[in-house]
């Protein structure tokens, strides 16, 4: 479709505007489902208004507004801080299952026991039988 005629029509297709945007087809159909484009559904066509379009390009960029806005890249010390809550988090969670399995072996240990001191007397009942 040429330049004069998308200015004529009034809406375009998911295909059409992907193009028109420089994305691919399935990253349209994500920005319509989650609501970044608009558009409308009609029967088992979805159709996105030119204005939405136009607006979507020249749209605003500041952060309370609506458009394409884009955070700041982390810095340095943001990095740095989010691997140091991650190795926390990590570190909270081995030490978490160190206890646990710990708590585990003293379980096991006394289960162990348990099962050694019944066997003793069941041998020693045995032996009192036999005499």
């Amino acid at each position: 479709m040429s330049e004069s005629e998308s200015r004529i029509r009034r809406t375009v297709t998911v295909s059409e505007a992907a193009e028109e945007l420089g994305v691919s087809r399935t990253t349209m159909y994500e920005a319509v489902r989650t609501g970044e484009i608009p558009s409308k559904r009609l029967g088992r066509h979805i159709i996105i208004p030119r204005s939405a379009i136009d607006d979507f390009q020249g749209g605003p960029t500041s952060p309370g507004a609506s458009g394409n806005y884009e955070p700041p890249a982390p810095t340095l010390a943001d990095r740095e801080a989010a691997w140091e809550r991650a190795h926390a988090t990590q570190a909270q969670a081995l030490t978490e299952y160190l206890e646990a399995a710990g708590r585990a072996q003293a379980l096991l240990h006394s289960y162990l026991a348990a099962c050694h001191q019944e066997s003793e007397a069941y041998r020693a009942l045995l032996r009192r039988s036999r005499r």
